[in-house]
C-alpha cells in the first residue's frame, strides 16, 4: 500500500488471485497501443547506460568485483546515479522505446529481454483510471516497495 498506478484492481503487493505483486496490473493489454503485457513488472527502461564515467565509490558497491570485465556493469545507471537518460519516469512497455538495437524500425522482440516500440506508461495509463493516492502534507503513511530486477 498504497497501490501503484498499474494496480487498477487495487490488490496491493500480496493481494489478488496470484498473491504475488509481480502480477499487479495484468490484463489491460492493448497491442495496437504498444502494450503487449500490462503487468507492473513489464514497465521499465532496458539497455540504459550512463553517459560518462562511473562515479560510485568502490565502498558503496554491493557486488563483488574480482573480474575486470565486470566493470561494464558500472555503466548501468547505478554507476553514476542521476546521470543516465530516462525514456519515461514510469517505464516503457517492453523497455525499449527507441528500438533494439536503438534506431531499428518497427516492433520486435529484443535480445536481452523485452520488445521495442512500447508505449510510455504515463501516456498509456493517463486515460485508464489509475489509482490515485492523496497525501496530506505533514502526515505519516506506511508504504512498501519491491525491486525485481538485476
Amino acid at each position: 500500500y498504497p497501490p501503484v498506478f498499474q494496480d487498477f484492481n487495487r490488490y496491493g503487493m500480496w493481494g489478488g488471485p496470484s498473491n504475488h505483486g509481480g502480477f499487479v496490473g495484468c490484463g489491460r493489454n492493448n497491442r495496437a497501443g504498444g502494450v503487449d503485457n500490462s503487468c507492473a513488472l513489464q514497465w521499465y527502461s532496458n539497455y540504459t547506460f550512463i553517459p560518462g564515467t562511473p562515479t560510485l565509490p568502490a565502498d558503496m558497491r554491493t557486488f563483488f568485483n574480482d573480474n575486470p570485465g565486470r566493470w561494464r556493469s558500472m555503466r548501468n545507471p547505478w554507476g553514476a546515479p542521476g546521470t543516465a537518460p530516462v525514456q519515461s519516469p514510469c517505464g516503457v512497455s517492453g523497455g525499449n522505446l527507441n528500438g533494439c538495437p536503438v534506431g531499428a524500425p518497427g516492433k520486435q522482440e529484443c535480445p536481452g529481454g523485452g520488445h521495442s516500440a512500447g508505449a510510455k506508461a504515463e501516456e498509456y495509463y493517463s486515460t485508464r483510471n489509475p489509482p490515485v493516492t492523496e497525501w496530506r502534507r505533514g502526515s505519516v503513511a506506511s508504504a512498501a516497495f519491491t525491486l525485481s530486477a538485476h
